[in-house]
């Protein structure tokens, strides 16, 4: 399944908003489940796994084929609000995608993968800058 950055940001907005820190959501889906309900439970599942929402996954593969899968998630993580507020912040977006690209433009074959693996490294310090913190 492809990751879809807006799909994410509106994931984490509608949490941000209907969430109270307390209360319990799940999302379950089989093999059977609308494409649509999958879509979510992916992109939840990962930001779970992510560390950017507070919950759990529990997966189920069945003999014979087919399965389920549950996530629980109750809040955004303090990672979760940054990295939203990131998301919101086109001046910090346009340093971490400006960052992205001038390390892309001087990549070839392994450099490429490179670029990818410090794309993390270059959020964060773009948060930092952002909030006057030293990177």
């Amino acid at each position: 399944m492809k990751l879809e950055e807006n799909f994410i940001k509106e994931l984490l907005k509608e949490i941000r908003e209907n969430g109270d820190g307390i209360t319990w959501q799940c999302e379950h889906v089989t093999s059977n489940s609308p494409d649509n309900e999958k879509k979510k439970a992916y992109h939840l599942k990962l930001l779970v796994s992510s560390g950017l929402l507070e919950g759990r996954v529990a997966k189920y593969d069945y003999l014979g084929g087919g399965g389920e899968m549950k996530v629980f998630y109750v809040d955004l993580t303090y990672e979760g609000h940054l990295v939203l507020d990131t998301m919101e912040n086109d001046t910090i977006l346009k340093k971490v995608k400006n960052g992205l690209f001038q390390v892309g433009k001087k990549a070839t074959g392994e450099m490429a993968v490179d670029a990818v693996k410090i794309a993390p490294t270059l959020l964060i310090k773009a948060i930092l800058l952002h909030w006057g913190l030293s990177a």
